[in-house]
């Protein structure tokens, strides 16, 4: 039985304005209100049929993937298998896949099985999902999240959508110090990673981008 605030939420979540469908969604997220998993995901279906509001399926996704709903999957892999590129609604599909399949398999092996066909957008949604987590892999997987990041191209220009290469140094804050400094250090006189985010990462915090 719904609580009366997750009654008013389920009932948002059908609100003729986006907006506020927009935000009951994201407080179904925030508050990982695993009792709304059945109402979030059938206002993702179809929510979904209206392109103009990519920005609230997306939100919806996300949210899903926090709750961790596994019967919203298989849509989320069809949304992956897409492969948009620079894609918000993909970008979220990934980062939710990551944390939903994380039920059973750890999530650093979930984003780098994303990493091997997938374009940027697919790419930063896994890493976002490790990071917005603050996920602590084995030392082995830190190296092939590193490798995976190194082996994409930059995007040109720098600042035009999310960096990948600034995102995982942003999830380095959360690993240990020893492993991370060489290779923040490299990256210290970068050009395209801004400095500020490579000195909290080397002081073990994070300055990107904020879930909530």
């Amino acid at each position: 039985m719904l609580t009366a605030e997750e009654q008013k939420l389920s009932e948002e979540l059908r609100h003729t304005q986006s907006a506020r469908r927009r935000k009951a969604a994201k407080t179904i997220g925030k508050l990982k209100l695993t009792n709304l998993s059945a109402p979030i995901f059938e206002a993702f279906l179809k929510e979904r049929e209206d392109s103009r509001t990519w920005e609230t399926q997306a939100c919806m996704i996300s949210s899903l993937g926090r709750i961790q709903c596994k019967d919203a999957l298989p849509v989320i892999h069809e949304i992956i298998v897409k492969n948009l590129e620079f894609d918000a609604i993909t970008s979220s599909a990934s980062e939710a896949s990551v944390r939903i399949e994380s039920i059973h398999t750890p999530p650093a092996k979930i984003a780098l099985e994303l990493f091997k066909n997938g374009k940027h957008s697919v790419q930063y949604g896994a890493l976002s999902a490790l990071y917005f987590d603050k996920v602590l892999p084995s030392e082995s997987d830190m190296e092939k999240i590193i490798d995976a990041v190194e082996a994409t191209p930059r995007i040109e220009p720098p600042g035009m959508v999310g960096d990948l290469r600034e995102l995982l140094i942003c999830l380095m804050a959360y690993w240990p110090a020893n492993f991370t400094k060489p290779y923040l250090e490299k990256y210290s006189s970068d050009a395209n990673i801004r400095k500020i985010v490579v000195e909290y990462a080397l002081k073990g915090k994070a300055y990107g981008p904020k879930e909530y």
